[in-house]
């Protein structure tokens, strides 16, 4: 029988009523409130799970990959077809309000600012299909992963997850079926542990100062690089650093970060400085490499005025 049929005569993508996730109405911020812009990486594939760790391995264990899975190609390709419109109509079953533009992942990132509580607004939904385990092993073509994070917070830190792998049915009803089930599962994952992430961040206060940038000396183009990609790059190698957002005011911004345990503000600026300093050198070494970069041969010179919350960061040219 044609699998599309199948679909066309409404056998297969049976829609998900409010009852199916009733844990779902505690979910943290009120939806009404809420956007979220969808992402899918991956796509299904035929690969069995691999999740090992290959750094420095002997070849002889790259021999050892498992043989891939027994799914037809004309299943997976339906798979693919049909993930993104049912995952969105589940979403949208239970009052996410989901937007797959470009456009609105861009705007609600320059919207978002830090909020303290549950009062976010504006949030990533990532389907994670397959993909790699970054230790040289990878996921299966059938694996699942839902991340859920926040624009108002730092991604990278802040988020919650989902994990679920999709059970192969008899034939591609099944399938289809046993996909949305899948789904179902991973939202709930997905919310329940993006519940505890808010309780686990009203642990660990929020505390932030002014950062301004002294440019004096540098071109116009290399103001640009440092702004547009120094910045970033730095920050994300500091522990505990939480959001950057612009003050108005040109080259000054205002850093977010949090604090656990015994760690005062004071400790987090020290350990800043340092880590912006190590972060930065010419050589390819470095995790903010300014090697054939507009910035190349200048090194960050950091000072810190710890009583009025101000950090100043100016770059002098190395002989």
């Amino acid at each position: 029988m044609n699998l599309r049929w199948l679909l066309g005569a409404g056998l297969v993508f049976i829609s998900a009523g409010r009852s199916a996730l009733p844990q779902l109405w505690s979910f943290p911020q009120p939806l009404d409130s809420c956007k979220f812009v969808l992402l899918v990486s991956g796509e299904f594939n035929a690969r069995s799970p691999w999740d090992v760790n290959l750094v420095n391995a002997p070849v002889g264990e790259f021999a050892l990959r498992p043989p891939d899975l027994d799914i037809p190609e004309e299943t997976l390709v339906l798979l693919n077809d049909q993930v993104r419109p049912m995952l969105v109509g589940l979403l949208g079953s239970i009052g996410f309000r989901i937007s797959n533009k470009e456009f609105d992942h861009r705007t609600w990132r320059r919207l978002a600012v830090p909020v303290e509580n549950d009062s976010d607004r504006y949030f990533a939904v990532n389907l994670l299909i397959d993909g790699e385990n970054g230790l040289g092993g990878h996921y299966g073509g059938l694996d699942l992963r839902l991340k859920l994070s926040s624009f108002h917070r730092n991604p990278r830190l802040v988020y919650s997850l989902g994990f679920e792998t999709l059970k192969p049915g008899a034939d591609a009803n099944e399938t289809l079926h046993n996909l949305r089930n899948t789904l179902l599962a991973l939202i709930e994952e997905t919310v329940a542990d993006w519940k505890q992430v808010l309780a686990d961040e009203q642990k660990r206060p929020r505390k932030s100062f002014l950062l301004t940038l002294d440019v004096s000396g540098l071109k116009k183009k290399q103001r640009k690089f440092l702004e547009e990609q120094l910045l970033d790059c730095m920050h994300e190698q500091i522990e505990g650093f939480d959001y950057l957002k612009p003050t108005g005011r040109k080259h000054v911004y205002r850093v977010h970060y949090r604090i656990s345990g015994s760690e005062s503000p004071g400790d987090f600026v020290k350990r800043y400085e340092e880590a912006v300093v190590m972060s930065v050198g010419t050589h390819g070494k470095y995790p903010c490499s300014l090697w054939r970069s507009e910035m190349e041969n200048y090194k960050p010179v950091v000072r810190a005025d710890s009583s009025r919350e101000e950090v100043t960061i100016r770059w002098i040219r190395m002989k």
